[in-house]
């Protein structure tokens, strides 16, 4: 009886961190913050009973667990000091609210998250990726664009559908039946991206994969093996070129190529010049919203607007949180297992918050951080195909 609690209860907690990555694409069929109060909620209260109720065995908080949280603690702990001191006229108690739940989200993963979740999770996340990919490529999904929802609201989720999947079936040591018998899950999410007009969903899903191809080439010891990843990466790289040539609409194209052939063309550049003008005018930072004072919306880059918040006593909790993250990457591609799933999903919200999004929305880029980071803490205790 306790073995079906513990199941039914690692189902449900996986399901709220889904929910807590799919909120914006989840809020296409009902729009309300309800959605963002019940994930969180849920996490807490479901790790709460795990570990005072049912007395699971929780991950002990210790090493890797204790220095992510303190970085973790430290790099908000300063965005919100700069915040108090200098008030933006902009920062609402709203804002406040989703700041504070970035901060909730990631702590209750860290905290309570078991390795018997994550077999759920990516369950789910696949699912509602074929789920969002058939709608989109037959009747297509509405969007409120009053609400700030476009083509990229469904594109992101499932672009992050491709790459977790992606980790997923990688990362495993199940047979070449299996991987082959995984194609149709792939063509039908990557119909469902080609199908929307964003040309960043496109790119990440194919970028993203390639990264992890790459690195695990890197850490390969076994020469004669790394040779044969080497090549397969450029057969790949050069049918998937071909292949989104065909696909795609000539728009979508000329807008991708656009990126690499004139930056200068693209409606970020004159956004990254004044940021870059607005921190050297402020060095100690403007706080959180306090680009809004300024007249810019926000920068459209992760680290532009940790400067912007903070100024230069970002420097130091940058420095060790991205120190941190390195080395928890190298554990990861050493150790392989899940932390590759979760290396992918973060590697595609890091790409993505820095050419796009604010830090009130952050919780997707954290919560696939924490994943990243708890995984690497379990890698000793089990294997992908163990599960």
């Amino acid at each position: 009886m306790k073995k079906k609690i513990q199941l039914i209860l690692s189902m449900c907690f996986a399901l709220f961190v889904f929910m807590t990555i799919n909120l914006p694409s989840i809020k296409l069929f009902y729009s309300s913050s309800i959605w963002n109060i019940l994930a969180l909620l849920g996490l807490l209260v479901i790790g709460i009973v795990r570990k005072k109720i049912i007395k699971e065995k929780m991950i002990l908080l210790k090493g890797i667990q204790i220095k992510y949280i303190t970085f973790f603690l430290l790099l908000w702990g300063m965005m919100l000091y700069v915040s108090f001191l200098y008030a933006p006229k902009s920062l609402s108690l709203s804002d406040k609210v989703q700041y504070i739940s970035v901060i909730l989200f990631s702590l209750g993963i860290v905290l309570f998250l078991k390795k018997t979740d994550m077999n759920f999770l990516v369950l789910y996340q696949t699912s509602w990726g074929i789920i969002l990919s058939l709608l989109e490529a037959t009747v297509g999904i509405d969007k409120n664009t009053s609400l700030g929802q476009n083509y990229l609201t469904s594109g992101v989720a499932i672009a992050v559908s491709i790459v977790t999947f992606f980790g997923y079936v990688y990362a495993s040591n199940r047979s070449i039946k299996i991987k082959v018998l995984s194609f149709p899950i792939f063509l039908i999410l990557f119909v469902g991206v080609t199908s929307l007009r964003g040309r960043t969903p496109i790119l990440l899903a194919i970028i993203v994969p390639f990264v992890v191809l790459i690195l695990n080439t890197l850490f390969e010891t076994k020469v004669k093996r790394k040779i044969l990843m080497l090549l397969s990466i450029v057969v790949v790289a050069i049918v998937s070129i071909i292949v989104l040539t065909y696909v795609l609409p000539e728009s979508t194209i000329n807008r991708i190529f656009r990126v690499f052939s004139s930056l200068e063309e693209e409606p970020r550049y004159e956004l990254y010049k004044s940021s870059f003008d607005l921190i050297k005018k402020n060095p100690f930072g403007i706080g959180l919203k306090g680009t809004l004072d300024y007249g810019i919306m926000y920068p459209h880059n992760i680290f532009l607007e940790f400067f912007l918040v903070g100024g230069y006593f970002m420097i130091f909790p940058l420095l060790f949180l991205g120190a941190f993250i390195v080395n928890t990457i190298r554990k990861a591609f050493v150790y392989k297992g899940f932390s590759i799933v979760w290396f992918s999903l973060f590697t595609y919200f890091f790409l993505t918050w820095n050419i796009s999004y604010d830090l009130s929305s952050s919780y997707l880029l954290f919560t696939s951080l924490t994943l990243l980071v708890t995984s690497t803490t379990l890698n000793d205790q089990f294997r992908v195909d163990k599960i």
